[in-house]
Formats: C-alpha cells, sequence, structure tokens
C-alpha cells in the first residue's frame, strides 16, 4: 500500500516536472528566435547612434572653426580700421568697437586687450579675462573651455614691435545648444524607425510560433510518458533496496549504482552525518576504480564544499559551471557539473548525496526535483540503518564502560563494597577480601545481606560492637565519611570512607572503601616523636630560632634567641617581632622580607637587632617561608646567629688592612728610593772607572786592565740585580690593565728578537697559540725569561732546537716549552723558581727571571712546572685558565 501511495506521487510529480520542463523549452526556443532581431535592432542603433554623433561633431567643429575664423577677421578689421592710440588710450573707442563686434556676432564674442606685461587694459567683462596669462607670445593660441573659446592674437606697431594682447571670448552655447536639438531629434526618429522594425519581426515570429505550440506539447507529453515508467522503476527499487537489508553500506553501494545509472554518470556519493562531520558510505567511483589517490574524500566537515554548504543548509543545488564556484573541492579530475541532494527526515539532516559530471551544463532541474523526491525514501532507509549502528555502538560502549570500571573496581588500591537499597552486597572486589583476611572470595559475598556480611567483619575488629556501632550511625546520617581510622586484630590500621550514591535524586546504596594505612599511621607517629626530638634540641641549641606568622607576629623562640635578646618567652610570643626588636630603619627590611616570604623567596642577610636593654646586636639571619600543609605561606621562619664578635673582628681586619696599604705603599716608595739610591753610587763608580781607564790607558799594565772590566762587568750585574729587584717587588702593584693578547703575534716577535743574540737556536711553534686576556708585558716577561734560558743553557755538542706547543686541557690552556739543552739535575729542582738562586755560574744569569714567571703565572690562577733529564733537555710546562681572574693580592 506505502509503495502503491510513494508511486501515484512519484507519477505527480513527474508529470508536473516534464509540463513545466517542456514550457521552458518553449520558452527558450523563443527567446532564441527572437535573438536575431534583438542584435539586428541593437547594431541599427549602435550604427546610428554613432553616425549621429559623428556628424555632431563634425558639424560642431566646423561651426566653432567658423567662429576662430570669424574673430580673426574681426581682430585685422579691428587693428586696420584703428589706430594704435585707441587700443592702448581711448577707453571709449574701445567700448564702441566691442559693442559692434558684439552685435555683429550676435552675442557671441567679446573683446579685451593686454599689455606687454599681461595687464588689463581695458575689457567689456573683466570677470573670465585671465586665461591670457596662460598662452604663449607668437602665433595664434586658445583656449577651448565647456562653454566658450579664448582667442590671443598679438599686436605689432609699425616697427613690429610688440604693444600687447588683444584676446576674444567666444561664447559657444548657442552652437552646442544648436547641436544637442538636431542630435536629439535625430536620435528620436531612429528610436522610432527601429521599435516598428522590430515590432514587425516579433510579431511575425508570434505567428509562426503559435502554429507550431500545440504539436510541441505533444510531443512533450510522449516524451514525459516514456521517461515516467523509467522513473517509477527507479523509485520502486530503491524502495526496495532501502527497506530490505540491515547493513548501511551494502544500502549505500547499491543507490550510488542505481542513481549513477539514472544520472548517466560514475560520479556519485552517498554521505551519512555524524555529529559534526560527513562520512562517505559509498561512492560509485571507488567501487569502479581501486586507485587510492582519486578516490572521494573519506570525510566532510560540515560547511566543507559544495556537499558541506548544501548539508548546512539543507538545500538541494545545481553547479553549471565548479570553476565559478570557490567551494568546490577537487579530487582527482575537475568535473564541471555538479549536483547535490541533501537527505532529510523529519526536519534532520541524514546525510547527502552527491554526483558531478565532466560537462558543462549537465544536470537539469526535473533530475534535481527527482532526487529531492527520492531523498525521503532514502533519508528513512539510511535512519533505520544508522539508529541500529548506534544501538551497538551504544551497547558496545555501555558493556566496555562496565567492564572498564569493574576492571578498575578490582585493580583500584583499596577494598571496595557495595551495598544496594534493598541492603545486599550488590559488588566487592576481591581486595576487601584480602585486606579483611576472609576466608572467602568476593562472589561468595556477593549477594548476602549487610547484617550477615558485617558480623563476618565484625570479627577482624578488636572493638567489634563499636565497629557495628559506627558503621550504622554512619548508614543512618548518609553523609560522606572520609578517613574513618579503624584498629585490626592483627595491628594493622585501616582508613574507610563512605559515600551514599543517588541515581535521579533517589537513593539507590551505599558505597565503601577500604584502605590499609598502617605504613602512613606508624610513619606520622615517628613524625612525631621526631618532630618532639628536634623541637627539643632547637630549644636548646646555641642558634637562635625564631617563628612568625605573615604578619610578623611571634609564634616561638627558642631558649638560645631568648637568651641573646634577654627576653623572656611571655615578653615575645604574640608581639610584632619588628616592633620591639630592632630599629625603625631595619624595621622596613623585615617587612620587606616577610612579604618576600609570601612568593615563596629564603634569603640570608646581616641585620642590627636590639636586646631588652638596647644593646645592639650583629644579627646573621637565615630566613624561609613557613607552609602549611596545604603548601600555602603562612609565615617565617628565620635563624639567627649573633656576629657580633665577628663585626668587631672584621673591623679590626679593616684598620689592619689600612695600615698594610699604607706600609705597602711606603715599602713601594722606599724600594724606588733605595734603587735609585743605589744606581746613584754604582753610575758614580762606573763614571770613575770610565776615567780612569782614559786617564791611564798607556800606564795600566794587562793584570790591571783585566781587574778593571771585573769591576765594570760586577757594576753591570749590580745594576741588573738592583733592575729585576725593582720589578719582582712591581709584580704586587698590579700594574697595566688586561686585554685581548695574540700569542701567535707576540711569541713570534720574541723569537726574532732573540734570533739577534741566539742565532745557533732554532725556536718553532707547533700549531697555533691562543689568544687570551692578560696584561701584554707580563705575557712578554713570561715567554722571554723562559725561551732565553732555553737560549742561554744549550747543548754545545748538538743543534739548538726549542719547540713551543699549547693544548686545551678542561678549561685551561697548558702551554709547553721544550728545549734539548742540558737539562736540570733533580736535587736543584725547588731551586729553580727562587730568588737569586743559580744553578750554574753563568754570568748573565742573576736567579731573579723564573721567579718573576712563577708570580706572574700563579697571580693569574695558573700553575708552572717543568720536567728534565740531564744531557736530553727540559720542558717548562704552565697553564692559564681561559677565563683568566687577576687575584686581589697580586
Amino acid at each position: 500500500m506505502l509503495r502503491k501511495y510513494i508511486n501515484s506521487v512519484g507519477h505527480y510529480i513527474s508529470l508536473k516536472l516534464e509540463l513545466r520542463e517542456t514550457l521552458n523549452r518553449a520558452k527558450k526556443y523563443t527567446f532564441r528566435s527572437y535573438f536575431n532581431e534583438i542584435i539586428f535592432s541593437l547594431l541599427l542603433s549602435l550604427i546610428i547612434f554613432v553616425a549621429v554623433k559623428f556628424i555632431a561633431s563634425s558639424q560642431e567643429t566646423k561651426l566653432k572653426t567658423d567662429l576662430i575664423l570669424q574673430a580673426t577677421l574681426l581682430k585685422d578689421a579691428i587693428i586696420s580700421d584703428s589706430q594704435i592710440n585707441l587700443l592702448l588710450n581711448d577707453t571709449i573707442g574701445f567700448e564702441n568697437i566691442n559693442k559692434r563686434v558684439f552685435e555683429s556676432t550676435d552675442g557671441s564674442v567679446d573683446i579685451s586687450f593686454y599689455n606687454t606685461d599681461r595687464e588689463l587694459i581695458w575689457a567689456k567683462n573683466t570677470q573670465n579675462q585671465s586665461k591670457i596669462l596662460e598662452l604663449d607670445t607668437g602665433d595664434l593660441k586658445y583656449i577651448e573651455e565647456d562653454d566658450r573659446i579664448l582667442l590671443n592674437f598679438e599686436v605689432l606697431d609699425n616697427t613690429d614691435q610688440s604693444l600687447g594682447f588683444l584676446q576674444f571670448d567666444c561664447s559657444t552655447v548657442r552652437i552646442i545648444s544648436e547641436i544637442n536639438s538636431v542630435q536629439s531629434q535625430f536620435f528620436v526618429l531612429s528610436i522610432i524607425l527601429i521599435l516598428l522594425l522590430t515590432s514587425l519581426a516579433i510579431w511575425s515570429r508570434l505567428k509562426v510560433l503559435s502554429f507550431s505550440e500545440n504539436s510541441a506539447m505533444s510531443q512533450a507529453r510522449l516524451e514525459m510518458t516514456r521517461r515516467q515508467n523509467t522513473q517509477l522503476e527507479t523509485e520502486n527499487k530503491i524502495l526496495e533496496i532501502t527497506s530490505g537489508q540491515d547493513d548501511l553500506f551494502q544500502i549505500g553501494q547499491q543507490l550510488v549504482r542505481f542513481v549513477g545509472q539514472f544520472l548517466g554518470t560514475e560520479n556519485t556519493v552517498l554521505f551519512g552525518r555524524l555529529d559534526k562531520d560527513l562520512i562517505k558510505i559509498a561512492s560509485l567511483k571507488d567501487i569502479n576504480s581501486k586507485d587510492s589517490e582519486t578516490s572521494t574524500p573519506s570525510k566532510l566537515t560540515m560547511g566543507e564544499g559544495i556537499t558541506g554548504s548544501v548539508a548546512v543548509s539543507q538545500k538541494a543545488r545545481i553547479i553549471s559551471d565548479t570553476r565559478l564556484e570557490p567551494d568546490y573541492i577537487i579530487d582527482g579530475q575537475r568535473k564541471l557539473s555538479e549536483i547535490s541532494v541533501p537527505i532529510v527526515l523529519d526536519g534532520e539532516l541524514i546525510g547527502v548525496l552527491d554526483s558531478e559530471h565532466p560537462e558543462k551544463d549537465y544536470f537539469s532541474q526535473n533530475q534535481l526535483e527527482f532526487l529531492k523526491k527520492i531523498s525521503s525514501l532514502i533519508a528513512l532507509g539510511l535512519k533505520n540503518s544508522i539508529s541500529r549502528i548506534q544501538i551497538k555502538k551504544k551497547d558496545q560502549a555501555i558493556r566496555s564502560a562496565a567492564e572498564r570500571l569493574e576492571n578498575i573496581l578490582e585493580n583500584v588500591p583499596r577494598g571496595i563494597a557495595f551495598e544496594d537499597a534493598n541492603h545486599h552486597i550488590a559488588h566487592l572486589n576481591q581486595k576487601f577480601v584480602d585486606l579483611m583476611g576472609l576466608d572467602a572470595k568476593a562472589e561468595d559475598i556477593i549477594g548476602l545481606h549487610c547484617d550477615e556480611a558485617r558480623s563476618m567483619l565484625s570479627k577482624v575488629f578488636p572493638e567489634s560492637e563499636r565497629f557495628a556501632e559506627r558503621t550504622i550511625e554512619i548508614l543512618e546520617r548518609r553523609e560522606i565519611v572520609s578517613d574513618d581510622t579503624l584498629s585490626l586484630l592483627d595491628g594493622r590500621s585501616v582508613t574507610r570512607h563512605y559515600a551514599p550514591v543517588f541515581q535521579n535524586d533517589k537513593f539507590i546504596g551505599n558505597l565503601w572503601a577500604y584502605a590499609d594505612n598502617t605504613i602512613e599511621t606508624r610513619f606520622y607517629e615517628n613524625l612525631n616523636y621526631e618532630r618532639e626530638k628536634y623541637m627539643s634540641i632547637i630549644a636548646n641549641m646555641e642558634i637562635g630560632l625564631l617563628e612568625v606568622d605573615n604578619d610578623d607576629r611571634i609564634i616561638t623562640a627558642n631558649n638560645a634567641f631568648l637568651k641573646m635578646t634577654k627576653y623572656s618567652e611571655e615578653e615575645l610570643i604574640g608581639k610584632i617581632g619588628h616592633k620591639i626588636l630592632v630599629t625603625e630603619k631595619e624595621a622596613e627590611r623585615i617587612k620587606q622580607m616577610n612579604k618576600n616570604r609570601l612568593d615563596g623567596a629564603s634569603s640570608i642577610y646581616e641585620i642590627e637587632y636590639l636586646t631588652k636593654d638596647k644593646e645592639v646586636l650583629h644579627m646573621l639571619v637565615s630566613g624561609g617561608p613557613n607552609r602549611d600543609i596545604k603548601g600555602q605561606v603562612i609565615g617565617s621562619i628565620g635563624i639567627h646567629l649573633d656576629i657580633s664578635k665577628l663585626k668587631e673582628l672584621e673591623k679590626l681586619r679593616e684598620e689592619l688592612i689600612k695600615d698594610l696599604t699604607e706600609s705597602n705603599e711606603e715599602l713601594s716608595n722606599y724600594a724606588h728610593v733605595v734603587s735609585h739610591d743605589l744606581k746613584t753610587p754604582l753610575r758614580s763608580i762606573s763614571a770613575a772607572m770610565n776615567w780612569l781607564k782614559e786617564d791611564n790607558r798607556d800606564k795600566l799594565d794587562e793584570m790591571s786592565q783585566s781587574y778593571l772590566e771585573i769591576v765594570d762587568e760586577s757594576l753591570i750585574k749590580m745594576d741588573k740585580i738592583i733592575s729585576d729587584t725593582l720589578k719582582y717587588s712591581e709584580l704586587k702593584q698590579n700594574v697595566g690593565v688586561d686585554s685581548k693578547v695574540d700569542l701567535n703575534h707576540l711569541v713570534n716577535h720574541l723569537i726574532k728578537e732573540l734570533s739577534k743574540s741566539y742565532p745557533e737556536s732554532k725556536i718553532l711553534i707547533e700549531g697555533q697559540l691562543p689568544t687570551i686576556t692578560i696584561n701584554e708585558t707580563k705575557a712578554i716577561q713570561i715567554f722571554q725569561n723562559i725561551l732565553d734560558n732555553a737560549c742561554k743553557y744549550r747543548d754545545p755538542k748538538r743543534q739548538s732546537q726549542i719547540k713551543i706547543r699549547c693544548l686545551n686541557i678542561l678549561g685551561f690552556y697548558e702551554f709547553q716549552i721544550e728545549d734539548n739543552g742540558i737539562g736540570i739535575e733533580k736535587k736543584y729542582a725547588a731551586q729553580v723558581f727562587q730568588i737569586f738562586q743559580k744553578l750554574n755560574n753563568n754570568k748573565e744569569s742573576n736567579g731573579v727571571g723564573m721567579s718573576i714567571v712563577k708570580k706572574i703565572i700563579e697571580s693569574y690562577g695558573g700553575k708552572i712546572w717543568f720536567e728534565s733529564e740531564i744531557g736530553k733537555g727540559t720542558t717548562f710546562k704552565f697553564n692559564l685558565p681561559h677565563r683568566i681572574k687577576l687575584k686581589t693580592d697580586v
């Protein structure tokens, strides 16, 4: 019966659509028939319009040219008939000339005259006579505006000297008015002619069409009948598909096959709505092709593409040319036509049926109406299938949730028991049975009455009656209970939690949760014991402890703090600390520290306290925030150390440092003075010796000459010892500024200088030397002294070779200077870096150089040592940190 009703409705709709389509074809045919006449009329109108415009433009140009020529002739007549003086001086004569010109031109021309400086001499109307300034002299120039033409003529005297400019203001209003009038007349006549011709053509066409209308309608009815049978068969098949199967995807595949066959396209897709997405149920292209790259999208969001927009609006659409649609989604090759129909049931969107075709303007309104009609049949079938799928998913979700909940209850580290509203055990996990030590399984207890179950539990508690009374009391109140601690017979303790369970405001049972808290209980017992022990220690130790709240109100103070400040506990507890323990200046610091405690900041600081006797104490305080169990800052705890004696010692130390500084300065000055005083007699002795040699050159024998040379050498050596001693003493003064020093450049320069004094020694740099921050003079002293010794103490039996290298080791630069000289015996190792200590009788050495090197390297935080073997050579090694920090005592 339902199918018969649907077929009747489908027949009526199909017939109506076919008749409408037939009339539309007739209308389109009639319009196409009139197209030639309309185009002819438009072309004729355009030709007439262009012709009229051309004639009007030509006539306007001719009239303007005649006006300009007339003005030129008038200019010649004015100049030939008038005298020059008239133009220059006779204003009345000019007015007469201007009047004659104005009347002879029917009021179209005004004249004016300007002198050579372009100043207006006379004019009939001066309002518009300013354009002369924009015209060049010489030949005829003119300016054409909307309603006038300005002409400028230069006037010459008998000697061809310029007298000025004669200007004609020619009005074109009358010319334009005449041209517009003629143009309008031509246009009116042309339009009348065109309308007559078009009407005649249309009337003829209507006569012809009226004879063929009945024939067209008959042909349309035959076509309707033929298509009606095909559509009814398709409708019946769709109804059979949607009502005879449960599998949604099987229904979808058969639907897209039949719809695709009906529309004559292989690009048909059926989408089903799921929440805010459109899920692909079936695609005819995917069925016929296994190419995944060209498959249709498996999911679209609501509003995405043409299909998504149809889903949102729930209005069917035909797209004649997808190139004009920015929302079109290309999957593979672009299809030019698209038809999309929403599948709606009782105002609810079930899905979307979408088809595409490569040709433009492929789908018709008849096909759209047919798809809209069958969409209700498809919607009903899809709704039932989707509902069944959703029911299966919900059942599966409920089963999964139940299994998940059961697994959670079984694996939760608590014993769980649930009593239903009828006072029976509805659920019990094995953890509960194991926790209570019951000789049973969970399934043996489930289903028992609560009284029977509680009687089993009463055997594990030492006070069974108290357990039963407390349990009944909790059940009667039906209020949530947390951390109800109970002791078991075996010495363990458990904590139970209770909550009444409601569903839709209806009581459905009681939920119990038991947890073994034996470890926690013993922990807190031990914690309390330890707290009391440490509080006893703190109360009696010599370090002051003070606890205050966020308002700096004193909560506790140990004996040491009371002893320091000479207050009693009663005099401090409850008082504001910064009001009685410090001065007003220090009180502001304490307020700021307490404020920082609220942000969780800790600090160590020095502060001056006042004792009860107003004696000043210097305290070193280590303060930090005091938090409650929730982590909230509730105050501060400060540990106080009395450093008053240290402050006194620090004051004495500063005074001592000041005295030592002054002494060092005096010693430094003394060293310079002594150096100068010692060198003065040496210079005098040296000068006297030179005079003695010069005056007695021929009188002294060879022995006397050798004695004098010994004295000279001793004087030179003494001068060098004094200079080196002064240099050694100046190392303490930290003279000079550290800077970036390229050791490659510095050492190469030293090698060149040393090669002059020691040409037999060959010095090589292996690799690259770094650039370090150091005093350049001190760097020169380091390398010069080491290299000079390496050259000086060479082995005369072989070629002297010295190698310099640098290694990067753990934040230090390690420099190695290796020679093949005579070597150093181990027994002299301790004397190498001692001042004034020499290992041989070399006259050039004074035992100061290596002491200077050691002092400089150690001042930069480095270290120097050497490795040597007699007869093979010596390697001096020293290191300097990458980031050199000069010691304060150098």
